[in-house]
Formats: structure tokens, sequence, C-alpha cells
């Protein structure tokens, strides 16, 4: 619906009829707008107009368009409007918006409200319930596909607690890591959770990769089930690895479900150093880097865990598809069915990504590409279904692939930046893949916030460049403006970690070695005084 100079819709209002005029009130003032910001939403707010049924919120996307209903018949009782926002994907630039007061004589609109000047305050500033300098806070993300849990790991933490909620306060532990869960209820967002290890000891990286890149943290899609990563745990022997599955009861209790640990723990096998979760809860992936090959470089192993009902039980582990091959890194699919594996060949030095798929309760290889680059850490990622694909593959450049008639072909561009060592430090598709985030985490790019433009500046501050899917006569992606901290400082390492909603409309964005010392959710943003005790952005 839309609004025009004097009429919202030629139904409700009785204009150039002087005898019908005559029966209806005047139409109300024209209400004061007062807008502000809270975490991912506008606050429009108005005081009471005299005469006034109903309010209507109001949006224009197109300068040279026309208002339409966002929110419409809001009763005369209320004066406030709340409009939740997907912040990276909002046009800070071009939308405008009004409140209308009618009754049945007409209506009356503000002012046209511009909201720019609000875009830093709606975007989140998440800090630890317990900021310590080194925390590396926002090292690791996972975000449920329902966009209602929030997992951070801060591998730098230092407390000796173990399990759930445990006393945060001492620093007895170096380096033993911890993790933090923050939780959406409504439109509020609060820490919900503080997760040690069952065993605690120095060093241990517990929610934090040791040395790669890789994804250590995964949730299932309703955020009821959270696996860690401690790669570095050394119970059996030095780095050994282990995962610890936490469970969310209906009351928001969490409780330490199980552990695991490889069935022959062996020093540095690094069980845990990368783990992908199905949605449903029902299927994870660990990987090890363990055994070694005939060259003395780790082969790698994955790890398939299943739970029927309540229960984690082993079902296969996987050795990389071709003997002498090492494969890293290895991907699972949101619906559990498909691998991907980034390998190398230490015989031949060839690189290739495998792609196997859970066939008659067996892994099947159904299909391979080479690589073009190879880094241990690859970054890439892959769709619910697997039907698109983005990897990296060497000199700046990420390759971007669908799924076609058996196999992986390569889009027609590939995206990519001259910072060769960091672009793509993180890859991130929301469910279908209409969405994908990638970053840069000392790209130089001026400004803050969500911006429309680059411009070089900002010295090494870091930034998520943002891209989605059009689907019309020129199937294509698309870039989105480009997404920066509030507070960007020289090596913050924005972009080291992001997470995305299963929808895309939540974008969280790690920067461990942020320095701001404030403590919880958007605290003082201009704090300094804590060392790489790192933060996370929700937009």
């Amino acid at each position: 619906m839309r609004i025009t100079a004097l009429a919202l819709s030629a139904g409700l209002f009785l204009f150039g009829n002087t005898s019908l005029q005559a029966q209806q009130p005047a139409r109300p003032p024209a209400p004061l707008v007062t807008t502000s910001a809270n975490l991912k939403e506008l606050v429009f707010d108005w005081d009471p107009v005299p005469g006034a049924y109903t309010y209507w919120l109001l949006e224009k996307q197109n300068p040279r368009g026309y208002y339409t209903t966002i929110q419409n018949r809001i009763p005369g009782s209320r004066s406030r409007a709340a409009l939740p926002l997907a912040v990276h994907q909002f046009n800070w630039w071009q939308w405008r918006y009004i409140v209308a007061s009618c009754n049945t004589a007409g209506c009356t609109r503000s002012a046209e409200i511009d909201p720019l000047e609000f875009m830093l305050d709606t975007i989140g500033y998440f800090k630890a319930s317990n900021t310590d300098a080194g925390d590396r806070f926002g090292r690791s993300l996972a975000m449920s596909a329902d966009g209602s849990t929030l997992a951070v790991g801060a591998p730098g933490e230092s407390s000796s607690a173990t399990g759930v909620n445990g006393n945060q306060a001492d620093n007895s532990s170096a380096n033993s890591g911890a993790v933090y869960v923050f939780r959406r209820t409504g439109r509020q967002w609060a820490q919900e959770a503080y997760l040690k290890g069952g065993v605690n000891h120095p060093e241990q990286s517990f929610g934090g990769p040791v040395n790669t890149l890789t994804k250590v943290l995964a949730i299932s899609s309703d955020g009821a089930w959270l696996a860690v990563g401690a790669p570095a745990e050394g119970l059996a022997s030095a780095h050994a690895g282990a995962v610890y599955l936490f469970k969310r009861d209906p009351q928001g209790a969490w409780s330490l479900a199980t552990t695991l640990r490889a069935a022959t723990p062996a020093a540095n096998d690094q069980f845990g150093y990368s783990v992908d979760m199905s949605q449903d809860g029902r299927t994870l992936k660990v990987s090890s880097l363990l055994p070694v090959d005939g060259a003395g470089s780790p082969a790698g192993r994955t790890h398939i865990y299943v739970r029927p009902g309540d229960t984690w039980q082993h079902s296969v582990t996987l050795a990389p598809y071709y003997a002498g091959d090492q494969c890293p890194t290895v991907r699972m699919t949101g619906n559990g069915e498909t691998l991907l594996s980034a390998c190398r060949s230490s015989v031949t030095g060839g690189r290739r990504a495998i792609t196997q798929r859970l066939i008659g309760g067996a892994w099947v290889r159904i299909a391979e590409f080479p690589l073009r680059g190879f880094k241990v850490g690859q970054p890439l990622a892959i769709n619910f279904h697997a039907t698109r694909l983005v990897i990296y593959e060497g000199a700046g450049k990420v390759g971007r692939y669908f799924w076609a008639n058996g196999a992986w072909v390569l889009d027609a561009t590939y995206i990519g930046s001259n910072d060769e060592d960091t672009w793509s430090a993180s890859l991130e598709f929301d469910n279908n893949g209409d969405n994908l985030a990638t970053t840069d985490t000392i790209a130089s790019v001026e400004g803050a916030g969500v911006l429309p433009e680059l411009f070089n500046g900002g010295s090494q501050e870091g930034a998520s460049f943002m891209w989605y899917w059009v689907e019309d006569s020129l199937p294509r992606w698309q870039p989105r403006p480009t997404v920066k901290a509030v507070n960007p400082q020289f090596q913050d390492l924005f972009g080291l970690a992001v997470a995305l909603s299963g929808n895309g409309r939540i974008l969280a964005v790690g920067a461990p070695m942020e320095d701001g010392a404030a403590r919880g959710i958007d605290g003082d943003r201009t704090s300094e005084g804590a060392e790489d005790s790192g933060a996370v952005y929700l937009y």
C-alpha cells in the first residue's frame, strides 16, 4: 500500500465532498517524531496526537518512489514503533521513513526521517563478561540457523573454572580458553552461559584453534546443542585434543552432555581442531591431524559421530580418499550429508577438492576438482544442500562453484584482493547460499559501520565484504555494502571469524585483537586498556 500527497487509500479518506467532510472530525496534526536506535532496530517515538485514532509507519526505498506501509493501524493509545533491521543489508543512504497520524477524516504525515545518523547505534558491540587483556574474544564464532544463539570463543581466557558458569574471576590457568553463549529473546540479547572444558589446564585452547583458521565451534539450528573443540587439550598426551558437547534444556540451563576423544589419543593429534554439526543436531564431524604420511606431514582423519537419541556415538573414521593425501580442512554441510575436503598430495604435490556424500549409510566420493591454491585451514564455505561452494584458491582469489550435472562448475568470475595472505580469512554462507560473507583482516578501507563505497584509508582495520545472488535473466553475484567495526583500529583482525544466520539477516564478525575494556553487550565502545581482549560485532 502507498501514501501519496494526502491519501493512504481511497476507501479511508473522503476528500472533495464538503458535505461528508463536514460530518468528519478534522484531520489530526502531524506527529513530531523522535528517532533513536537499539541493537538491530530503529525506534520511532512521538507525543500522542490529539484526534488521532491510529498511526502508520511508512517506508520509501527509492528517492523517486512512493511511501509504502510497513506498520499500519498502530493504535492511537500507542506512540512508539520499532523497526527490526538486518543492519548489513539495510540501504542507509536511500531509505526514508514517515509516521502518519490518522482518523476517519484523513492522515497527516510527519517530516521525513533519514536514518543514517543512527546506523552505528544499531550495530551490537559484544564483549566478554570478564574482559581481560589477551583473551582474544571473537577468535571463533558459531550462530544457530534461527539466529537466536551466538557462541563466541576466547582461547586466551585464563580462569581455572570447569564446566558451566564457573568462577570466571581468576587468571590462574593461562590460555585455557572459554566460550560465551549469547541468546536473543524477542529483540533483546543477553549472555546466557560461560562455558569451560570439563578438564582445565593451561594452553588448552578450549574454543580456539591452534595456529590455524579452522572452525572449533558448531551449533544446532535451534541453538540447543553446541560442540566446542579443545585441540590442545593434553589429558592423555600433549595436544591430543578433545571435543565437548553442551546441551541447553527448555528452561535455558546449559550442561556438559559428553566429552569426545580419539579412540587412541596421541600427542599432537589435535582432535577437535575443526568441528561441524548438522543443523538438526544429530551428526557431528570432528577433524584431527594424525597419523602422519610418509614424509612426516599430518595426513588427517575425519571422525563422524551420530546421535540417534540423546547419546552421541562414533559412526566412522575416514582417512583421506587418496593414499598420500594431506587433508587438513574438511567441512560438512548443514544437512549432514556432504563432506568437502581440501587436500594436497605428499607424493605429487597436486591439490584437489574432494566431495563425499552419505549414500546408503556409506560415504562415497562423488566429485573432485583441482585447487589452484592450498593452505592449512583452507577457507571454504558450502551451503546447506551442497549446491554452492566458495573456496580460497590462492593469489588472493576465491573460486565460486555451483553444483550441476553431478559436478562442481566454476562460476565465470573470481572475487579477490591484493592481500593474498589475509584475504578470505573467513568465508560463510547462509543456508541457501544466497548471501556470502568474505573477509580481509587487514583491509585498508576508510570509515566505520556499513559502507556504500570503498575508499582507501583506515590502515589495516579489516573489513567484511558481502555478496548476494541475483536470480534473473543474468544470474550473478552482486556486492552488498562493505561492513566494518563501529570503532575500527589498526590490526584488530576484524573478520578473522564470521557467522551468518540461516536466512542471512544476522551477521556476527569477530575482532579478537580489539582493545576495549568494556564488559557485556553495548558497553563503552571508546574505552581502551585491555589489549587484545577482543570483541564481536552484530549486524
